[in-house]
């Protein structure tokens, strides 16, 4: 939401949930509302820190750039634990996974090849 609204030029602050906490009443949208426009008018609210535009896009990319390596990481895993399942040890011949001599031999027992020369 606060992207939208900086898109758009509308001004806003990013506030600590804490700092805005109503301590008796019962917690209602309407009252929140109200609670935290008191707060701001009466300058009790003090912004949290919020990273450049090119910053959070850029922080955003390399969780992006992580998480797509931990997917391929737990694809890799979960192809070696079916071919063990299989009882297929390739981790026990290739010290390495996910290299192409580990793709190509997996490929060659997938089109059925069961000559061990051919597949060392």
């Amino acid at each position: 939401m606060f992207n939208i609204l900086e898109c758009e030029g509308v001004p806003a602050i990013l506030v600590n949930p804490q700092h805005t906490k109503s301590l008796s009443d019962p917690k209602t949208d309407v009252r929140d509302a109200k609670w935290i426009s008191s707060l701001l008018r009466h300058g009790l609210l003090r912004a949290s820190f919020v990273p450049e535009r090119e910053m959070r896009e850029l922080r955003e990319l390399v969780k992006y750039r992580s998480s797509l390596g931990e997917d391929s990481t737990r694809t890799l895993n979960r192809i070696d634990k079916v071919l063990q399942g299989a009882n297929i040890k390739l981790s026990n011949v290739i010290s390495t996974t996910s290299t192409k001599t580990e793709l190509s031999i997996i490929e060659a027992l997938a089109n059925g090849e069961s000559d061990l020369d051919k597949l060392a």
